[in-house]
């Protein structure tokens, strides 16, 4: 049960992962935002927001692994939306932790309980 990560194909889908992890990040920070800029949110609040909602979740791994358990997706993909998700989720933590206030930010400016 859970999730397996072919290791020997990871360095031939981490190009392709990259590449779909920041569309996605940007996608889905442009949609989020706009959305909220829609609702009349400020500004600030519509960036930050987008921003931490922007990264895959590890619902879309459930999802892959329930469309794999029942032969309805190549285990290539797998490993692909395996990837992305991972990166998407260490990129914006990154993002999140250095950009955003936050218990966790690396500056003392940007830290807030």
């Amino acid at each position: 049960l859970g999730a397996k990560l072919n290791l020997g194909q990871i360095y031939g889908i981490i190009p392709l992962a990259l590449i779909l992890s920041i569309a996605l990040l940007v996608i889905k920070y442009l949609v989020f935002g706009g959305i909220l800029r829609l609702t009349k949110e400020t500004g600030k609040f519509s960036h930050e927001m987008a921003l931490r909602l922007s990264q895959c979740s590890e619902f879309a791994l459930i999802i892959a692994l329930a469309a794999q358990r029942y032969n309805r997706l190549d285990p290539a993909a797998i490993d692909l939306i395996q990837m992305t998700t991972l990166i998407t989720m260490i990129l914006s933590s990154y993002l999140v932790v250095f950009l955003l206030p936050t218990p966790l930010a690396v500056s003392p400016k940007l830290k807030q309980d």
